[in-house]
């Protein structure tokens, strides 16, 4: 389902496996298929035993994202520039649920953040490149960006935010245009995320 990455802060190489839900809150989930994530060493230890359903619950806790069953970009978005959250479908008075996953993961940290953001800079300078005609470098370029937009690469949510953005549609389409094989990846990675049948709502 994550290709080798973390199932939460989308880095590849993830080797441990996280229970969503703790087993010393949920016994009855230790080992229950869709309790189990794939998940690198820095997330799984941020949460710690955290309840995904009542988290912090003298702050108003809300329940965390499970990218099982959630879509993630519906909650969160990125900063172009500095790589970090910014949260989406806030309501006045009510605690989120992106931004209570992004805490008790810790995905604002400063190497992912810094991650994030050389990736958006390294899309848009390559769909420039792709973008122009006669171009002696493209036929490169094109396969750097088919690395980087592999199901295997890291930060695949930055791309799908940058490919649904209104305010790029010209360059995307230009590059769509031109490179037939790119163009079938991104239709790709603007569709939501498939989901296991193993995985269902909890």
């Amino acid at each position: 389902m994550f290709h080798g990455k973390c199932a939460m802060c989308e880095r590849p190489g993830a080797e441990q496996i996280e229970h969503f839900c703790p087993k010393s809150i949920y016994p009855e989930r230790t080992y229950l298929w869709s309790n189990l994530l794939l998940i690198c060493g820095d997330c799984n230890h941020n949460k710690i035993d955290l309840d995904p359903f009542n988290p912090a619950a003298v702050d108003g806790g809300a329940a965390l994202l499970d990218p099982t069953v959630d879509t993630p970009e519906e909650h969160i978005r990125y900063d172009s520039v500095t790589g970090l959250s910014v949260f989406v479908n806030r309501q006045e008075g009510v605690r989120h649920r992106g931004e209570k996953t992004v805490i008790a993961f810790h995905l604002d940290r400063q190497a992912l953040s810094d991650a994030r953001h050389r990736l958006f800079v390294e899309i848009i300078l390559l769909l420039d490149l792709l973008s122009l005609p006669q171009e002696p470098l493209a036929e490169r370029g094109a396969s750097f960006l088919t690395e980087l937009i592999a199901p295997r690469s890291p930060h695949l949510a930055v791309i799908r935010q940058l490919l649904l953005d209104p305010a790029h549609q010209p360059l995307i389409t230009a590059v769509a245009t031109q490179w037939p094989a790119l163009s079938a990846r991104f239709d790709e990675l603007r569709a939501i995320p498939a989901r296991s049948p193993a995985h269902q709502p909890r």
